[in-house]
């Protein structure tokens, strides 16, 4: 993804939301004249729809995926392809600490060193990586290639409780950090 993860205290969010909407001018991350997407994801029962902003985007193309915020619910993310599509992306370290909890990472590898090792040595890491993407149960954030993370107050990460918040950081695969 071009997209920039960012990671922020769930106390947090709204004004993240708000500097976002007084702050940057959605028009100028989108192309042709497209409207800006805007995503609330785990808010509102009545929000938009995954399948409703994949034909605004992809089947109508009136719109363009800008900013997706995750507000931390107990649902699993949209799939990685959903995700990759946004400019900017902004989840909380309360999803960080659930995702830990679940071990979805440590279950998926395990899968996948298991898929590997049954096949030859040749064709291993495409295995791995094969099962890793079609995996129901890693976290979405897990399997997208960030541009930028970006964590906001991460030293709050890393108190008490929170410090398996750290770890799961430091799994997402991202260009710069």
């Amino acid at each position: 993804s071009s997209g920039t993860l960012i990671v922020i205290p769930h106390v947090l969010m709204e004004h993240w939301m708000t500097q976002i909407d007084l702050h940057v001018n959605l028009n100028y991350l989108t192309a042709n004249g497209k409207e800006p997407l805007v995503f609330e994801y785990g808010r509102d029962r009545d929000a938009l729809s995954v399948d409703k902003a994949i034909i605004m985007t992809q089947l109508h193309s009136t719109h363009e995926a800008v900013v997706f915020f995750d507000h931390g619910s107990t649902r699993p993310l949209p799939p990685p392809d959903f995700l990759s599509m946004f400019k900017i992306v902004v989840t909380t370290s309360r999803r960080f600490e659930r995702e830990w909890k679940n071990g979805s990472l440590q279950e998926e590898l395990q899968n996948a060193k298991s898929a590997a090792q049954a096949a030859d040595k040749g064709a291993a890491n495409m295995t791995y990586e094969r099962s890793f993407r079609q995996s129901n149960e890693a976290c979405s954030l897990l399997k997208i290639h960030w541009l930028r993370m970006i964590v906001d107050e991460g030293h709050s990460m890393a108190k008490g409780r929170h410090s398996n918040t750290i770890q799961f950081a430091s799994w997402i695969s991202a260009e710069r950090r």
